[in-house]
This record gives C-alpha cells, sequence and structure tokens, in this order.
C-alpha cells in the first residue's frame, strides 16, 4: 500500500518529495506538518499511519536532488 500512500501524500502543498524505501515512506514536508500528514493518511483510508520525524539521510538528498536536476519532480504521481 505504500505506493497509495505516496500518491495521496504527493497532492498535499506542504508536502515537497516522497520516496519508497524498503518498507517504508520517506516523505520531505513542511516542518510541522505531521498531524495533516496523519489526517490526510486517515482520511484516504489508511488505518493508524506511524510516523517517525527522521533526519534527511544521504540517500534522501540524493533521489531529491536527481529529481529536481533532472526536472521531473512529482512526475511519478
Amino acid at each position: 500500500r505504500l505506493p497509495a500512500a505516496m500518491r495521496v501524500l504527493l497532492k498535499l502543498d506542504y508536502v515537497r518529495d516522497a520516496t519508497i524505501f524498503a518498507d517504508s515512506l520517506h516523505v520531505l514536508a513542511d516542518q510541522g506538518s505531521e498531524s495533516q500528514l496523519t489526517d490526510a493518511l486517515s482520511r484516504a483510508g489508511f488505518d493508524s499511519p506511524k510516523l517517525t520525524p527522521i533526519p534527511p539521510t544521504l540517500e534522501d538528498v540524493f533521489v531529491t536532488l536527481t529529481r529536481y536536476r533532472k526536472g521531473n519532480h512529482l512526475s511519478h504521481v
């Protein structure tokens, strides 16, 4: 269900990027938007979404910068 959750989140104005990493979804979103993310996922039918703020990894930064450089960020929605 990660692809479906990613599609939901990428439609939100305060979500900058989302990428699937193994069995989790890394989301780059505006600071302080955790409760909004949880609410959006709950409204979309995802039961009890668990969000854990983490600092971006080097891989997160690389993937995001690569998408922006290619000019196709958010084109995978």
